[in-house]
């Protein structure tokens, strides 16, 4: 759910200034068989494609400790599920 992730402050001013890298073009290529945007602003889609922004941020846990690790970790926020892969390995809502 990508209106459920939290943007570092001051992200989407700046790439409406025009910051970008070729990391996050060369990942935005990489990515396009493999996800299906859906109705993902163009900043959304190069925000989570960033490699300065997304490296290392995401955790998977079962859904019933969910809550729990939420609880115990400042700044976590639940932003989707794990399913089984249909044919894209990512789906962005």
């Amino acid at each position: 759910d990508a209106s459920s992730v939290p943007l570092l402050e001051g992200a989407v001013d700046a790439w409406h200034a025009g910051a970008s890298s070729d990391g996050m073009k060369r990942n935005a290529e990489y990515l396009t068989p493999l996800v299906d945007w859906g109705a993902a602003s163009p900043v959304v889609k190069a925000l989570l494609a960033d490699p300065q922004t997304s490296g290392g941020l995401l955790v998977a846990v079962p859904a019933g400790r969910a809550a729990e690790y939420l609880s115990r970790v400042e700044g976590a926020a639940e932003i989707g599920e794990v399913t089984e892969r249909e044919r894209f390995a990512i789906v962005v809502g």
